[in-house]
C-alpha cells in the first residue's frame, strides 16, 4: 500500500537549542532544495507554545533541551504526529526510551553535521509509517464498528427471539426454529461469540462452536465447566481482565480488551475481546454479549517487529561507531595534511622577509624577547614557583619561533602562554622592571608579526613572483584543510605543477598530498556507504550488493 507525501511541503517543528545546528539544517534543507516548510523553536517552552498553537506534520527534536530533555514534550505533542529524536548526547537507552515513547526514528549528530544526508529519508519514513499507523487505527475501527453492529443486530435477533417464545409459548416448534436461526446466525461469523453471566467468575451460557475450533475444547467440557474460560485465562492477564470485567459489570460501559488464553494443548492465543451489556425491558442488566477475535498471528508479527527493531538498533549502534572511528582517522589524516603545509609556509615567510629585510620579523622578535628573560633570571631569588614560570616561557619563546603556524594558531600561542607568563614575571617580580616598557612593546610587535605573512598589500609588492602563483601560494599556505575544503587540495596540486613554482622539496611534497587525499577519498567513500547501510538498517530497505 502506498502513502503520497510527494507534490506538497511538509510541516516541520524543529526543537534545538544549538544555533550551530540550527544553521546548520538550514543551510541542509537549502542546498538540497527539501520541500519543508518549517519553524525552529530554540527551546523547551518554546517549543510547547508552537505546539499548542501551530500543527504540523512532524516534530524534530533535540534531545538535551537546557530547560529538560525532549521526553518532556511527547505529552505535548499530537499522537497522530511523527517525532524524531536527534541527539549527539544519547545512548542506546535514550534510544530505546524514545521508542517506548513512540518516537517514529532516532539519529545520532556527528560533529560534521553527516547525520543531516540521513534526515530527508528519515523524515519521509516516518510521515509515511505513521500514515500507514492512521489507516491501521481507521481499519481496526471499522472493524470495531462491524463487531458492534454484528453485535447489536446479534442482540437484537436475540431479542425477537426471547420475545417470540414469550409470545409463542404453546408454539415450541417455532421457539427451536428460532432457536436453529440463532446459532446458524452465529456459527458463520468468524469469531467467538458468547454469552456470559454477569457474576464474579464471568461463568459461560454460551460459546459459539469456534471455541472449539480455536481452542479445542468441546461443548460437552465448557458445559460441564462453565469457568473454563476463567480457568484458562493466561495467570499474567487475570487480574487485569477481571478488574475490567467488573467495572464494566458496575458502570455498564462496553468491554474492549486484549489477553491470553491456553488452549487445550498448552498453547497461547491472543483474543481481542468486545462485549456489552444486554438489558431487559425494565432496564436490568441480563448478561454479558460478546465476541472474541483470534489476533494471536498479528501479535507474533509486532513481537517479532520488536525484536528486529531492537536488532537493528543494535546494528546501528556497531555501525556508528565503526564511523565514529572512521572519522577519527580522518582527523589524522586532516593533520597529516595541515602539517605538510608549514612547508609552504615556511619558504613563503622566507621569500617575504628576502624581499623586506626591513620588516621586523617574529624570529628576530623572539631572539631579542629572549635576551631580556635571561637577562633578568639571576634576579628571580629564591622563588621556585616564578622558577618554573620563567623556565616554561623560555621553552614556549623557542616552541614558537621555530615552527610556522597558520596567524590564528600563532595569535594563540601569543595570547594564552606567552603574554600572560610575561605578565606574570612582570607583576611578580622586580627582575625586569627596566625593560617592561620595551617588552610590552615586543610582544605587540610580535602580534603584528604573526598576520604580517597573510597581508595582501605585502604580497602584491612581491612583483618578482608571478601573481597566479603569490596568489595561490599565499592563500593556500595558510589554509586549515578539513573535511569542508578538501576539494582545496586540487588546488594545491595545481600549484606544485607549475613549472615557475620552485620550492625545495616540491616532488616530494606533491606525492605526500596526493597519497594524504586518496585516502581520504577512500575515507569519504566508506562513511558514505555505512550511512547508506545504517539507513537500510534502520529503515528496513533492501540492501544493494557493493
Amino acid at each position: 500500500m502506498g502513502y503520497e507525501i510527494k507534490n506538497r511541503k511538509i510541516k516541520i517543528l524543529m526543537i534545538e537549542d544549538d544555533r550551530v545546528d540550527q544553521m546548520a539544517f538550514k543551510r541542509f534543507v537549502r542546498n538540497q532544495g527539501l520541500p519543508y516548510d518549517y519553524i525552529i523553536a530554540s527551546s523547551l517552552s518554546e517549543g510547547k507554545s508552537l505546539l499548542k498553537s501551530h500543527s504540523f506534520d512532524i516534530i524534530l527534536m533535540d534531545y538535551m533541551l537546557g530547560e529538560g530533555t525532549a521526553f518532556d514534550l511527547f505529552d505535548e505533542i499530537q499522537t497522530d504526529v511523527p517525532v524524531i529524536m536527534i541527539t549527539g548526547a544519547g545512548d542506546e537507552d535514550v534510544a530505546v526510551q524514545a521508542m517506548k515513547k513512540k518516537a517514529s526514528d532516532y539519529l545520532k549528530k556527528d560533529i560534521d553535521g553527516h547525520y543531516l544526508n540521513l534526515l530527508p529519508a528519515a523524515v519521509e519514513n516516518a510521515i509515511k509509517s505513521k500514515l500507514a499507523e492512521k489507516e491501521e487505527k481507521k481499519r481496526q475501527e471499522q472493524l470495531k464498528f462491524l463487531v458492534k453492529d454484528r453485535t447489536t443486530e446479534l442482540t437484537t435477533a436475540y431479542e425477537q427471539l426471547k420475545e417470540e417464545v414469550t409470545e409463542r409459548k404453546k408454539a415450541e416448534g417455532a421457539l427451536m426454529d428460532a432457536e436453529a436461526k440463532y446459532r446458524s446466525l452465529v456459527e458463520k461469523i468468524p469469531v467467538i461469540t458468547y454469552a456470559a453471566a454477569i457474576d464474579t467468575t464471568n461463568s459461560m451460557l454460551y460459546l459459539s462452536p469456534r471455541f472449539e475450533t480455536i481452542l479445542g475444547f468441546s461443548e460437552e467440557e465448557w458445559r460441564a465447566n462453565p469457568h473454563i474460560w476463567l480457568e484458562q485465562l493466561h495467570p499474567d492477564d487475570r487480574e487485569r481482565v477481571m478488574d475490567e470485567i467488573t467495572r464494566i459489570h458496575k458502570s455498564g460501559e462496553p468491554l474492549a480488551i486484549e489477553y491470553r488464553m491456553f488452549s487445550s494443548d498448552d498453547q497461547i492465543v491472543w483474543f481481542h475481546d468486545e462485549a456489552v451489556v444486554v438489558y431487559d425491558k425494565a432496564g436490568k442488566p441480563q448478561f454479558l454479549h460478546g465476541v472474541m477475535v483470534d489476533i494471536t498471528e498479528r501479535k507474533k508479527a509486532e513481537q517479532e517487529s520488536l525484536v528486529l527493531s531492537h536488532q537493528r538498533l543494535q546494528s546501528c549502534n556497531l555501525m556508528a561507531h565503526a564511523v565514529r572511528n572512521t572519522l577519527t582517522e580522518l582527523g589524522y589524516l586532516f593533520s597529516a595534511i595541515n602539517s605538510a603545509m608549514i612547508l609552504l609556509r615556511e619558504q613563503w615567510e622566507h621569500e617575504i622577509y628576502k624581499t623586506f629585510p626591513d620588516l621586523e620579523q617574529k624570529g628576530a622578535i623572539l631572539l631579542r624577547l629572549k635576551d631580556l628573560l635571561l637577562a633578568g633570571e639571576h634576579n628571580l631569588e629564591n622563588n621556585e614557583d616564578l622558577k618554573q614560570s620563567y623556565k616554561q616561557l623560555l621553552a614556549d619563546q623557542e616552541r614558537f619561533a621555530g615552527i610556522y603556524l597558520l596567524p590564528k594558531q600563532g595569535k594563540y600561542q601569543l595570547r594564552n602562554k606567552i603574554r600572560p607568563k610575561w605578565q606574570r614575571l612582570l607583576a611578580e617580580s622586580r627582575a625586569w622592571k627596566k625593560d617592561e616598557k620595551e617588552i610590552l612593546r615586543l610582544l605587540n610587535k610580535l602580534e603584528k608579526a604573526v598576520w604580517l605573512v597573510v597581508d595582501e598589500e605585502i604580497a602584491k609588492k612581491m612583483t618578482h613572483i608571478p601573481e597566479e602563483i603569490r596568489h595561490s601560494w599565499q592563500k593556500l599556505a595558510y589554509t586549515k584543510f578539513s573535511a569542508n575544503n578538501i576539494s582545496m587540495l586540487d588546488d594545491v596540486m595545481s600549484l606544485l605543477d607549475h613549472p615557475a613554482f620552485n620550492v625545495r622539496h616540491k616532488l616530494q611534497l606533491k606525492k605526500m598530498l596526493s597519497s594524504l587525499k586518496a585516502l581520504v577519498d577512500i575515507i569519504f567513500k566508506l562513511e558514505e556507504r555505512t550511512n547508506h547501510i545504517i539507513f537500510a538498517l534502520k529503515s528496513g530497505e533492501q540492501l544493494e550488493d557493493y
